[in-house]
């Protein structure tokens, strides 16, 4: 497996260099926008600048802890970094059992309200009481 992680970072296909190239851009974009340098960045993971930089250029995948770690300096979710990114299953098209795309965007707080009220009003009364309880019931999950 050692061999196969070695193969991986030294020859990342070209999708992977793109998610990684938008992944750093988010980096790069929040952190500038709360006025940090990229040396601040660089020690609060524990990583040389240079080092760094190449997170922020998508020439380096960046581990998970240190990803956690960037979330939380920036103030965001990790979630924030994907942004705007589409995931489908299967092959570009693929369907549901209904027809339907399949298709998963990870949105900010603002455009998951947005795309939950239009659907919500979507939705007959019946289905909107529906959705209110199971919203009410997941809400007052706490885990264990």
């Amino acid at each position: 497996m050692e061999k196969h992680l070695r193969r991986l970072r030294a020859e990342p296909d070209q999708t992977a260099g793109r998610l990684w190239m938008r992944v750093g851009g988010r980096i790069r974009l929040r952190r500038e926008q709360l006025g940090l340098t990229g040396w601040k960045a660089a020690d609060a993971l524990g990583v040389d600048l240079q080092s760094y930089v190449k997170y922020e250029e998508g020439e380096h995948l960046i581990p998970a802890d240190q990803l956690a770690t960037l979330a939380q300096l920036l103030d965001v979710p990790i979630f924030y970094f994907f942004e705007d990114l589409q995931q489908r299953g299967g092959d570009p098209g693929s369907t549901n059992a209904s027809g339907a795309e399949i298709s998963y965007t990870v949105a900010t707080l603002t455009e998951r309200i947005a795309a939950l009220v239009e659907d919500f009003q979507k939705l007959d009364f019946a289905r909107q009481q529906c959705l209110l309880v199971v919203a009410q019931a997941l809400a007052n999950d706490k885990p264990d």
